[in-house]
């Protein structure tokens, strides 16, 4: 909670990019405060780790990953990474990504790790390749990005 305010400007930073993320509209302190609360309840029964990245004493970027609760696919964690335009392409998010990656194979046991993905996201999904995902396929028009229907792309990890 200590760095909520942090977040909201890293949040809308993203919007204002329109960077090719979930993330579509401004947030309020409030809405990021009620974000929080349900992500620390899911941290604190053990269904997701998250770590924010704190460069130059701005917050730039977080990394979450999730356990799907179902019975038969709880051997499969759900990643998603975000980081700030002015982050990105310094090694910042890799070492963030690979870090929860590794943090979520030893907490929660993971077999595979998936992630969706902006089809049209080239560098997101070169990213992906170079840290170990294959793509599996696609959903089209999968994805609402600013009112625009986007292809979606899977990706996983076999671990």
């Amino acid at each position: 909670m200590t760095d909520i305010d942090a977040l909201v400007v890293m949040v809308n930073s993203l919007v204002k990019e329109k960077a090719l993320t979930s993330l579509q509209k401004k947030i309020t302190k409030e809405e990021e405060r009620k974000y929080l609360k349900n992500l620390l309840k899911e941290i604190k029964n053990n269904e997701s780790i998250t770590f924010v990245i704190d460069f130059d004493g701005r917050t730039v970027g977080s990394c979450g990953i999730s356990k799907n609760n179902s019975i038969i696919r709880n051997h499969i964690g759900d990643i998603g990474i975000v980081l700030c335009l002015e982050a990105r392409g310094q090694g910042l998010g890799e070492k963030l990504f690979r870090k929860v990656i590794e943090k979520g194979i030893k907490k929660f046991k993971f077999k595979i790790i998936q992630l969706d993905v902006f089809s049209e996201n080239k560098p997101a999904i070169n990213f992906y390749k170079k840290v170990g995902f294959e793509m599996i396929g696609t959903i089209k028009k999968g994805g609402l990005h600013f009112s625009k229907q986007k292809d979606m792309s899977i990706m996983v990890k076999y671990l």
